[in-house]
């Protein structure tokens, strides 16, 4: 019996933006998917402490952790590692476990696409009877409308994956968390919605192994692809980093400011809010 090969829900999100990205075998990491995974690997060992010890928030335990996790990152530069370092205290600052719900982080799901099998490592899920929620832990700078948390790749790939596992799930909840800015935003879909998704999954997979022209297309996607490392041999790779919005006028500018303002009161609130439930 042939096996099918396995291709996590990375290849597939990069490749639907650049088609050439899927025919990469580079298993280097950029720096940014390096920050990334250094944030992931605190939040699963983070959740792990505060399910097994029973309690929301461990603020001491937290930061006895980062010390841990920055040791396997000792490659990065100090500034990259500096900026871990805030990022798993900014998670500390923010986040509180719902121990009622919590299933678990890190873990592993696959499901049919066809040619392949498809799989990704959800960063926190948590199940209450027919309703599952995902927690996606973002450490860059974009901070997603409504509408782009509703539309997210990875989210619904995460929630497709949630649904085939579990039957009984009717309704998937799907949060993007931004611990830079204290920030959840959050979108749900049906079981229906969710099977119309991996059915559009299924065909994509379908297109990118059956495709003979693999066009790069350069975008902000490129900081996490190894093909923008030295070497990596992408015909079109430009690097782009930074902020989808540029601001063209003083409108936009105080708008800017406004959301600026919003969100460091919010962070402030939820630092307060974590403190007491510390206490």
């Amino acid at each position: 019996k042939i096996r099918k090969p396995k291709r996590h829900q990375t290849a597939i999100r990069t490749a639907s933006y650049c088609p050439n990205a899927w025919t990469i075998q580079d298993s280097r990491r950029t720096e940014a998917a390096a920050r990334g995974s250094a944030v992931h690997d605190f939040i699963e060992r983070y959740n792990r402490m505060r399910a097994r010890i029973g309690v929301q928030t461990d603020i001491e335990g937290g930061k006895d952790l980062i010390p841990l996790i920055l040791l396997d990152y000792g490659y990065l530069r100090p500034e990259v590692q500096e900026e871990i370092h805030l990022l798993c205290q900014d998670v500390i600052d923010t986040h509180l476990l719902n121990l009622e719900t919590y299933y678990g982080s890190e873990e592993m799901f696959y499901a049919d696409l066809g040619p392949i099998i498809l799989s990704g490592r959800l960063d926190e899920l948590h199940i209450n009877d027919d309703e599952a929620e995902i927690i996606d832990t973002k450490s860059n700078h974009v901070i997603p409308s409504a509408a782009k948390v509703a539309e997210d790749f990875q989210l619904k790939t995460y929630g497709y994956l949630v649904i085939w596992k579990f039957p009984q799930i009717e309704t998937v909840k799907g949060t993007l968390y931004l611990p830079r800015y204290g920030v959840f935003r959050s979108a749900e879909w049906g079981r229906e919605e969710l099977e119309r998704w991996g059915e559009h999954l299924s065909r994509l997979v379908n297109s990118l192994e059956n495709g003979e022209k693999k066009e790069a297309v350069p975008g902000l996607h490129c900081q996490y692809c190894p093909a923008s490392l030295p070497g990596g041999g992408c015909p079109a790779w430009k690097k782009t980093y930074g902020l989808e919005t540029v601001i063209r006028s003083e409108k936009e500018a105080v708008e800017a400011a406004k959301q600026i303002m919003g969100l460091e009161q919010r962070l402030k609130s939820r630092r307060k809010e974590i403190g007491r439930a510390h206490v």
